[in-house]
Formats: structure tokens, sequence, C-alpha cells
């Protein structure tokens, strides 16, 4: 529980569509009380929500937007909250992450001749303009994954 009306300014960003402003709102929330207490038992009920995740499956449009997401908010939490150097250093590893499935998703749906969302991919384009520098690389990542699993399925 937390009281609205000292916490008045802490609100859900929202200009994110699948993932991070509940991260942010609970962390500011967090970073802002005198007290946080800790218990074993539940407390309270979080309500029911909807399923982000749902449908976001690899080759899909809503895989690229999540991937997207997860980089927007976690940059957000590089320049706008107090961490500690391992933090950022976790933050930016988690980053980079989501920058290589965002971009193997999307040359995925290329080679499958599937629909590319062009309105997504300059979005990203402009969020992350050093991430594109992952597409040197990310077709590399996918030969060596598919030949890996290939050799998994042999072993067995």
């Amino acid at each position: 529980m937390y009281s609205r009306k000292k916490f008045a300014d802490i609100r859900y960003l929202e200009n994110y569509k699948h993932t991070g402003p509940e991260y942010v709102f609970w962390i500011q929330l967090a970073l802002r009380s005198d007290k946080i207490a800790f218990s074993s038992e539940p407390e309270c009920r979080y309500g029911g929500g909807v399923n982000i995740f749902s449908e976001s499956g690899w080759g899909t449009d809503k895989f690229l937007s999540v991937r997207h997401d997860e980089i927007k908010y976690r940059k957000y939490l590089l320049h706008n909250l107090p961490l500690s150097k391992e933090q950022k250093s976790h933050i930016r590893k988690r980053v980079q992450q989501s920058r290589v499935g965002f971009w193997k998703g999307l040359v995925h749906n290329l080679m499958h001749e599937r629909r590319v969302n062009w309105q997504l991919l300059w979005k990203q384009v402009k969020l992350d303009p050093i991430g594109c520098a992952s597409l040197l690389y990310v077709p590399g990542l996918m030969v060596s994954d598919r030949f890996a699993a290939r050799h998994r399925r042999e072993e067995e």
C-alpha cells in the first residue's frame, strides 16, 4: 500500500505499449519511500490484468514490439534513476540481449517473407541507433544458434 496523496507525482509512464511502466513505477515509489515493509505473507492482491506476452512469440510483430519496449524502459532506468556500477552493467547487458532479440526477430521475419512493421522499425532506429550495429553480427549468431540446435538433436 502507498499513499497516493504523498506520491501524487509518481505515475505510470504512458508511452509504453507492452512492458516497463510498472517496474519504473514501483522503483520510483521505493526510492522515495521512507519505510518499506516486507512480508512472506500476501498482504494485498495485485489484481488481474492482461497477459502482455500472449501472441508475442517468435516471428510476430508483437515479439519485436516487446523487445522495443524492453530497450526503451531499460534505457529510461539508466538515464533517470540512481544506479550502482553493478546495476548499470546488468541493465546494459539486458539492453544488449533485447537488441539482439529485436534484430534476430526482424531478420527472421524478413527471411520468412513476413510483413515488416516499418513504423516500429523506424521507432527502433530512433530509440537505439547504436543498436543497429547488431545487424552486422546477428545473421552469424542465427546460423550459429541453428547449428548448435542441430548438433544437440544429433547427440540425443
